[in-house]
């Protein structure tokens, strides 16, 4: 992730945190692409996430296109494990701006 380096449990604690100022974003996710071999798997999940920021008193709404990388392994009973998770690829652009008491 692009702005977060730490465990589930960290991740869960400061998205809730994030959440409970008001920081919400909204997440599009594409459909994954799994390639397998024997018992490693990588799947790649193209995404877009979208926010408003306020600067210097106009409002942005701000986009984020990456893809996801999952890695993952096949334990000795078969289950599929989570090994990692990286982003690919960020770009973070302006895709509109608001004018504070303006009406659009």
């Amino acid at each position: 992730m692009s702005w977060f380096t730490g465990t589930g449990r960290e991740f869960v604690r400061r998205t809730r945190a994030m959440a409970g100022k008001g920081d919400l974003a909204v997440h599009r996710l594409g459909p994954p692409a799994i390639r397998i071999h024997g018992d490693r798997a990588l799947a790649e999940l193209p995404l877009v996430i979208e926010w408003r920021i306020d600067v210097d008193g106009v409002e942005a709404d701000l986009a984020s296109a990456c893809r996801s990388k999952y890695r993952a392994r096949r334990d000795p009973d078969g289950a599929w494990r989570i090994a990692g998770l990286a982003a690919a690829g960020l770009v973070i652009a302006p895709i509109a701006l608001y004018r504070k008491g303006c009406s659009m």
